[in-house]
Order: C-alpha cells, then sequence, then structure tokens
C-alpha cells in the first residue's frame, strides 16, 4: 500500500550519495578484513530500474552497491535460505523495519548473533511508483539498531508526531464495526485471495520448510482459492505471526490482489502491544510473548 507523498518533502534532509559511498565503504572493509563471505544489498535494477537485491563475495565489486528512497525490499528475506546461510557470516543493508526483522531471526534462533553485520541506514520513508509507502506512516525506527558494526549510516532527527497514521485512521473505523460488519469485511477481502503465496514467500517471518497449506495429510486448509479455505489461510498466517510481524508489510506491497494484510498485521501488533507491552524485533533479549509463559501474564482472557 501507498500514501501520496506529500510529507513535506520528508527525504529532502537525506544525502543518498553520501549514504550509499558508506555503504560501500562499510562492505568493502567487511570484505577485506574477511569479517564476512557476503554482502546483502542494494544494486541497480535493468536498464536502471528500481534498485533490486544484490550479493557481493568479491571486495572489488563493492560499487555495484546502490542506496536511494526506492530500496524498499526488506533483505532479511534472504538470511533463512539454505544456500545464503551456508555462506555465513553475512553482511546485510538495512532500514529501521528491516534491522527489526533481523533481530527477530535471531531471537527465534534461525540466524546466529556473531553471524550477521547489520549495516543499517537512517530511513525517513521509502517510495514505490513515487509513492511513499504507508508504512513509513507508522514506523517508528527511522535509525536502527546495529549487530556487530557499531554505526548507523546517516542520522535523522525527527520529531515524533502524535497525528494518527492513515492505518490509525482506518483500523479506528473498522473497530467501530459490529462484529458481524468487521466479519463481513475480512471475508470480502480474503475472498479475493487467489492463493498464489506471495505473503508467505516475502515474509521474513515465514521460514517454515513445510507449510501448513501444503500439507496433505491430514489436509488441513483446502489449496484451491475458494470463500473457506481463503479465510482459514488468512487468518491462520496472520495469527502465526502475532508477536513476530515488525509491519515491514512486504506482504501487503506483494499481493497482487490487494488484500488489505497491512491493516490486518497493524491491529494484531496493537493488540500485542496494548497486551504485553511488547513490539516485535526491537530487543535482542525479549522473547515474543507467544512463544513464552509468565505467570505474571494477563490472563482476562480466561472466561
Amino acid at each position: 500500500m501507498t500514501t501520496n507523498s506529500n510529507q513535506s518533502n520528508q527525504n529532502a534532509n537525506i544525502n543518498y550519495n553520501d549514504l550509499q559511498s558508506e555503504i560501500r565503504h562499510l562492505a568493502k572493509d567487511l570484505l577485506e578484513s574477511k569479517k564476512v563471505r557476503i554482502v546483502i544489498g542494494y544494486g541497480s535494477g535493468p536498464l536502471n530500474s528500481k534498485p533490486v537485491p544484490v550479493f557481493i563475495t568479491d571486495a572489488n565489486d563493492v560499487d555495484r552497491l546502490v542506496y536511494n528512497e526506492f530500496c524498499f525490499n526488506n533483505l532479511s528475506i534472504y538470511l533463512t535460505k539454505a544456500e545464503i546461510k551456508a555462506k555465513a557470516p553475512w553482511a546485510i543493508v538495512v532500514k529501521g523495519c528491516d534491522a527489526r526483522s533481523v533481530i527477530g531471526l535471531v531471537v527465534e534462533n534461525q540466524i546466529k548473533r556473531d553471524d550477521v553485520f547489520t549495516i543499517g541506514v537512517s530511513c525517513n520513508g521509502v517510495k514505490l511508483e513515487g509513492n511513499t509507502l504507508s508504512k513509513c506512516d507508522t514506523c517508528a525506527v527511522k535509525n536502527p539498531s546495529n549487530i556487530n558494526v557499531n554505526k548507523v549510516i546517516g542520522n535523522i532527527k525527527t520529531a515524533s508526531s502524535t497525528s494518527a497514521s492513515t492505518l490509525d485512521k482506518e483500523l479506528e473505523q473498522l473497530n467501530k464495526m459490529s462484529a458481524e460488519e468487521r466479519f463481513q469485511f475480512w471475508k470480502n477481502e480474503f475472498d479475493r485471495c487467489i492463493r498464489c503465496y506471495g505473503c508467505r514467500q516475502i515474509c521474513p517471518h515465514c521460514f517454515c520448510n513445510n507449510c501448513i497449506a501444503e500439507k496433505s495429510a491430514p489436509q488441513w486448509i483446502s489449496t484451491t482459492p475458494g470463500s473457506r479455505g481463503n479465510f482459514a489461510w488468512n487468518a491462520i498466517r496472520a495469527f502465526h505471526l502475532v508477536g513476530r510481524c515488525v509491519e515491514c508489510m512486504e506482504c501487503s506491497r506483494a499481493c497482487p490482489m490487494g488484500i488489505r494484510l497491512d491493516l490486518l498485521n497493524h491491529y494484531l501488533a496493537q493488540e500485542v502491544r496494548d497486551s504485553y507491552n511488547f513490539v516485535a524485533g526491537m530487543d535482542l533479549e525479549q522473547k515474543p510473548p507467544l512463544t513464552t509463559y509468565n505467570l505474571k501474564d494477563n490472563q482476562d482472557f480466561i472466561k
């Protein structure tokens, strides 16, 4: 999802040439010192189109790395791929939301903390087709946390805003509906699903080797598009990500049918924040609340 970029030209204070130069410098140093075997970053797309993921293994190739306001991909998705895991340790270029994904993967023991060096880049929003992505409205991590590199490139000083984001306003309207109206809203959204699984494939935290959607014995979810199976797939996936989703919104961007996965994820993230005082991907030492048990947990849900 995108929103019109009338946000006082929020990227005007960013010198992308300087950021790009520093990314290349750090990448070269990490490769030459053999601290990492591969650098995952952004490179020029075909015919100078929007940037695409690149994988640099030779320090002489760091000039292939680029960085600008169109670097919207969350590159952390590659860290759980077998062919990339085999080349640890790695360095990866991350924005705030991407860094949260990396932290989440460390916390869930999917990657080792010592294997990843994050090249954190200050970010005040990224664009797609000339518009700032709506996820940037709700992002509170302009300067990402770094792992094993004691530097964040850039330093954005953005005053905190008390105004509600577009997603917050939409969620407020949704919560005013009756339970029946909300159910119908989500049924209408999920009915459009064509079961391409683009949301799953692009999510850094959908890393199961065997997905429930592909099990045939027993078959928990129908594999063909249909109202009942679509609802089950989208609802189950959303609940699997409760307390783990960092709202990078890549699933929403990848969905060819425009299903409001961004709104669903934002709602669940708020519920976890309000119920457990937990925000995913912010602390390397704090476990997601639904993966731990504490006698002091709120038990108001028990009737």
